[in-house]
């Protein structure tokens, strides 16, 4: 609603600026030296002059609240209005003492839908009324309005209009009830969607002392106004610290709902999740098959993507397994291979070639083949050496391998 307000409010000064000389905006109203919200200010009226009209002011003699609120109404406020006398009005809003002076006495009965139609007197020098300390000034908020002092319309310190003026809100047991209450009150003055209200620091907004009159909110959550809390009002405002501060998000912002489901924020603040077809369910994690939680709450594309990445993850490990298998076999046939060679090795050093003798005269070393041995002798008998009559074999020590050799060693006759 504050929305529709600032744009009644746009174009009433459209109108003022652009239809001056016409006979139907005599007695029109502004604010001037309007606040952020558009909402308070010094209040002028036009009157048709000889060549022009022209914007004067109101004298706050006899301005009362029922006076304000028929001001507001015809400003497109609806039953608000809180009066500002003049003094008040020169340090909120500016003197205005260069603005001459139309009108003053107002007696309106609070139902008239503008000023025009109310009892008044026009303004003459016998008033004395004072050029900068008299001037008429107007708030078009209620008792318990609220606002957001700070960045935006949506977020910054809690104030509360209470008997023409706006308190701080003491942060003692303000929780995030009270806050959601607060941002739906807000919200629905602003014609927006209904948010969540989250409590931050108040120093983010550049102040975080105050006046406060208001403490100990405790709200249920459901109420649609905060007067509807239960709280503690002091008879007057009092310096204070610890301000409340909070921001309104829109709960669908994130939004809670799965595999594709449309988020809309109920007028309570909550949310409710349309669901895409083949779900169901309050978040849409119930599939067609009766599956929830878990694999329900992964969407089509995000279990696809699992399932083609666990798919090539257990090939490629497959791959690897056997990749370490076969160095693994080849690295054990070549050492047990070789093992076998070793042992072979070993075997020869140890023992005769399979099929050969071993005969040693003096130094030389050899080996003859089994069946073949010629014996020689002397003519006492004795035996003077050994030989092969057709095949010798001779062992070589640092090769470890034998060698056959077709000569016959020693100078003997077979016989």
């Amino acid at each position: 609603m504050l929305c529709i307000r600032i744009i009644v409010l746009a174009l009433h000064t459209l109108i003022n600026v652009f239809l001056l000389t016409d006979a139907n905006n005599e007695f029109a109203i502004r604010l001037e030296k309007l606040d952020a919200d558009g909402l308070e200010g010094r209040v002028e009226v036009f009157r048709r002059g000889e060549r022009a009209g022209i914007w004067g002011n109101i004298c706050d003699n006899s301005w009362d609240e029922k006076d304000a609120i028929v001001a507001c109404r015809q400003l497109g406020f609806k039953n608000v209005g809180y009066p500002v006398d003049g003094r008040r009005t020169a340090l909120r809003y500016g003197s205005g003492k260069d603005v001459e002076y139309f009108y003053t006495d107002f007696k309106c009965n609070g139902s008239e839908d503008a000023l025009r139609n109310c009892p008044y007197t026009t303004y003459t020098s016998e008033h004395n009324c004072i050029p900068d300390r008299q001037a008429a000034g107007l708030m078009c908020s209620a008792d318990f309005d609220l606002r957001l002092s700070g960045k935006s319309a949506t977020e910054g310190i809690l104030q509360i209009f209470y008997n023409g003026d706006w308190t701080d809100v003491r942060s003692e047991d303000f929780d995030d009830k009270s806050a959601n209450v607060a941002c739906m009150q807000v919200q629905d003055d602003q014609d927006q969607r209904h948010t969540d209200g989250i409590i931050v620091d108040p120093s983010r907004y550049g102040n975080d002392v105050g006046s406060c009159q208001f403490s100990n909110f405790d709200c249920h959550g459901n109420e649609t106004n905060i007067k509807d809390c239960d709280f503690t009002k002091a008879s007057t405002k009092t310096g204070c610290t610890k301000l409340v501060a909070i921001r309104c998000d829109d709960p669908c912002s994130i939004s809670p709902c799965k595999n594709g489901g449309l988020c809309e924020t109920t007028a309570g603040g909550g949310v409710i999740c349309h669901c895409k077809s083949g779900f169901s369910g309050e978040l849409c994690t119930i599939g067609t098959v009766g599956i929830s939680s878990g694999l329900a709450d992964i969407n089509t594309l995000e279990f696809e993507t699992i399932i083609l990445v666990t798919t090539f993850g257990l090939i490629g490990f497959f791959l690897l397994l056997t990749l370490l298998t076969t160095i693994i076999s080849r690295f054990a046939f070549q050492h047990a291979l070789q093992r076998i060679i070793f042992e072979a090795d070993k075997e020869l050093e140890s023992q005769d070639p399979d099929g050969f003798e071993r005969h040693v005269i003096g130094d030389e070393e050899y080996y003859e083949e089994k069946g073949n041995e010629a014996h020689v002798e002397n003519d006492d008998g004795d035996v003077e050496g050994v030989g092969v009559g057709e095949k010798e074999y001779e062992w070589d020590h640092e090769k470890s391998m034998g060698n056959y050799d077709e000569r016959f060693e020693g100078s003997c006759d077979v016989k």
